[in-house]
């Protein structure tokens, strides 16, 4: 039985739209995939994806689009469901304590970050996609535990809901990612023992080095005129910046 993390003590009443408009942008790619193809093939998706080796041009406008494109889909429609969940769970914070301009550059940024990474590092040979998603996604969850390093985290297990450390979300979500990466591959694949292939390892490598990443880039993106306040349930006031407001108790 996974762990499945499921929330965190850290809500906040503040407006965190852009965040949500990076995760309705990864469901309506879903649902335009699942639309053209309801066999979650997510062949619908390869004309506007970039493929290890390819070169881009940034003077040229289909390179330009298909960059754009590739930042926000992905060829596993379960990998893609887990990137909108970590945004949905982490992403409002990380908004929050970047403000929204901040935290759309610091979104394209790692996305684009994670893309060069996989089109230069990768080979023409390999068969996945170059995505973006991912790495931001991950590079979100660097940024959120950077700030709070304190956090718990609500998580099932066994079908019982328990906590943890934040900071055990790197290695869940990597083994989950790992996990989704592998089970949708595995019966396209000639061998079993292909899954051990440095194509598949290469992905994680680069998964692993966006959370670091963003829990660097938090200390450069963070706006410093916002408070950054205790877990939910040990905060004893409430406080403000710029206009946001933290919940209390």
């Amino acid at each position: 039985m996974p762990v499945i993390p499921v929330g965190d003590d850290n809500h906040h009443r503040d407006n965190h739209w852009l965040n949500w408009t990076f995760i309705l942008a990864g469901l309506g790619v879903l649902g335009y995939a699942v639309f053209k193809d309801r066999n979650f093939t997510m062949a619908a998706l390869d004309a506007y994806m970039l493929k290890p080796g390819d070169t881009i041009a940034f003077s040229n406008k289909a390179d330009m689009q298909a960059m754009g494109a590739s930042m926000f889909i992905h060829q596993n429609p379960f990998l893609l469901g887990l990137y909108v969940y970590m945004l949905w769970m982490l992403g409002d914070n990380v908004e929050y304590i970047m403000g929204h301009l901040r935290y759309l550059v610091f979104f394209l940024l790692t996305a684009a970050g994670g893309l060069f990474a996989q089109l230069y590092w990768g080979m023409g040979s390999d068969v996945l996609p170059v995505v973006g998603f991912g790495g931001a996604a991950f590079a979100v969850m660097g940024a959120y535990i950077a700030c709070f390093p304190n956090i718990k985290v609500d998580i099932i297990y066994w079908l019982q809901e328990s906590s943890i450390s934040v900071k055990w979300l790197p290695a869940i979500y990597l083994l989950i990612d790992a996990g989704l990466g592998l089970w949708w591959s595995v019966d396209s694949m000639p061998h079993i023992l292909d899954i051990f292939s440095l194509e598949y390892l290469r992905i994680s490598a680069i998964h692993f080095g966006a959370f670091w990443v963003g829990y660097i880039l938090y200390f450069i993106f963070r706006d410093r005129s916002v408070i950054i306040d205790l877990p939910l349930h040990k905060r004893s006031m409430e406080r403000s910046g710029e206009g946001h407001e933290w919940d209390h108790h």
